[in-house]
């Protein structure tokens, strides 16, 4: 296992050589080093290891079977699961970071499926699971960088929704319409956080985690309008400042939903089903 300074040596070296493999590195170990510092706490070494995995993967460096490895291991309780329930400790950043790095397994499987029905679906009841329990929202850390576990997460939940924009070669869809519910469910639990009001961007990540679904046409416009209308319920302005929080939050989300929407012509009815709820909402 690597050090940290010989860690920081091998992401220059792979910078150096345009994120290819030299002939002399061991990869399997190199990945399994990689994995082992994905969350750690200098910024620098962080972020250039997500790069890393995200570029060497556009140069189709990992094959299926690194890949399957890679995204077991960032689900384990090590990785993804890391401290889950802390709030405001280092661990954040191996949560957070492992949610990219599922990101970067499902834009390979975009582009050469190598996944079945089964992994994909056991993926997303997973991250589903992690998203039910984590309680650090925070995004900047002074010192330490990102941490931005929620936008993260977000991203992989698009990523994983995604898949499902085609069907497999039996017509079928590897998620299908119950499980993107759930994902919408998800998004929805996550955007009305009573928490904290999000500063870093968080409703727009959310926006579009939920447009990757849409896209997916597996939903119909009845469900995104029930979807959409469930929001309502949500408002309580008994409870302070929690349900201020929750207000805030589910009004920025909705309003970048609403700009995400309108951008797209074959959406428009229901951008409009939004911006009504919304502005009844306001008055």
């Amino acid at each position: 296992m690597r050090k940290f300074e010989e860690m920081k040596q091998l992401i220059a070296e792979l910078e150096r050589a345009n994120y290819t493999v030299p002939t002399e590195l061991d990869f399997n170990a190199a990945i399994a080093d990689m994995l082992h510092f994905v969350g750690d706490t200098d910024s620098d070494l962080r972020e250039g290891i997500y790069k890393a995995f995200d570029t060497l993967n556009d140069n189709g460096a990992f094959s299926p079977d690194q890949m399957r490895h890679i995204l077991t291991t960032t689900l384990d309780d090590r990785h993804l699961f890391l401290g889950i329930g802390e709030s405001g400790t280092d661990t954040v950043f191996m949560r957070a970071f492992s949610s990219l790095i599922i990101c970067v397994a499902f834009c390979m499987h975009d582009e050469n499926p190598f996944l079945t029905s089964a992994e994909i679906q056991h993926v997303r009841g997973t991250v589903l699971r992690y998203i039910s329990q984590e309680k650090d929202y925070c995004g900047y850390v002074p010192g330490k960088g990102w941490a931005h576990a929620i936008a993260h997460a977000a991203d992989a939940l698009a990523n994983i929704a995604g898949v499902d924009k085609a069907t497999d070669i039996d017509g079928d869809y590897s998620i299908g319409r119950e499980g993107l519910l759930e994902i919408l469910d998800a998004i929805k639990m996550l955007a009305i956080n009573p928490a904290l009001v999000y500063d870093a961007e968080e409703d727009e990540r959310l926006a579009e985690a939920a447009m990757y679904v849409i896209y997916t046409e597996v939903l119909s416009n009845d469900d995104m309008c029930s979807w959409i209308a469930d929001f309502a319920k949500y408002i309580d302005r008994n409870t302070m400042p929690s349900d201020y929080f929750r207000k805030i939050n589910q009004k920025h989300f909705l309003r970048s939903l609403y700009f995400e929407l309108i951008a797209d012509d074959d959406l428009k009815e229901l951008s409009k089903f939004l911006f009504d709820i919304m502005t009844k909402k306001e008055n």
